[in-house]
């Protein structure tokens, strides 16, 4: 699904790598207010520093620039809609940057991980003014590595299993297949209640400033 004003550019294509290592999916949305040029380079850096950082699966990073919602929008409302382009595109995983403030209980985040979703949110006024490519890249990495319950804390505590275990989650990642036989969206179901929970935390809308934060 790509509309005449998204450019989208696959930069590995395949379910396995060598015939043995699974691929990771990832779909990288990337609102429009950024240069045209620039989803195609993140992508690059992104998939890039992923490879680097977990390197138990490949990755395949396309971007697509679209901006999913218009504003206002409630964070839930975006993350159905990147959750509905994850559904269409059939990736394993989906990164939304969006030029939105986000939001949880009232408190502004930098990016937001639902694994239920299988969708993180990154936003872009949450990096400040001077915006730069390196921790944008970094924002989008540290999003997906909560998939796998890698966070910031728990890789500074260095527990000793944490590394393989990140490991063999991101593998699992890769080769579940989610909807069912029968059609029905397994994850989409099971994640009602974690969206009636965000909708008792957030605040009504996507506000107009953010500051630095992972939720």
């Amino acid at each position: 699904m790509t509309a005449a004003n998204e450019s989208t550019v696959a930069l590995d294509a395949g379910n396995q790598r060598d015939g043995h290592q699974p691929v990771m999916r990832l779909g990288l949305v990337v609102t429009p207010a950024l240069d045209s040029g620039a989803g195609g380079k993140l992508a690059e850096d992104v998939e890039r520093e992923l490879t680097e950082r977990y390197p138990d699966v490949g990755w395949s990073v396309t971007a697509v620039r679209d901006s999913l919602v218009s504003a206002p929008a409630v964070l839930t409302e975006i993350v159905d809609a990147a959750r509905s382009r994850l559904l269409d595109e059939r990736w394993d995983l989906v990164v939304h940057v969006t030029e939105l403030p986000l939001r949880i209980s009232r408190r502004p985040v930098l990016t937001h991980s639902s694994r239920t979703h299988r969708v993180a949110l990154v936003s872009l006024p949450a990096l400040g003014l001077k915006q730069s490519d390196r921790r944008l890249v970094q924002s989008v990495v540290d999003a997906v590595g909560v998939f796998a319950g890698d966070t910031e804390r728990r890789r500074g505590e260095n527990r000793r299993g944490h590394r393989p275990s990140v490991g063999r989650r991101l593998v699992e990642l890769a080769t579940e297949v989610e909807p069912n036989p029968a059609g029905f969206d397994v994850a989409g179901i099971a994640a009602r209640s974690e969206r009636q929970q965000h909708r008792h935390r957030e605040s009504p809308t996507v506000g107009p400033r953010a500051s630095s934060n992972t939720c």
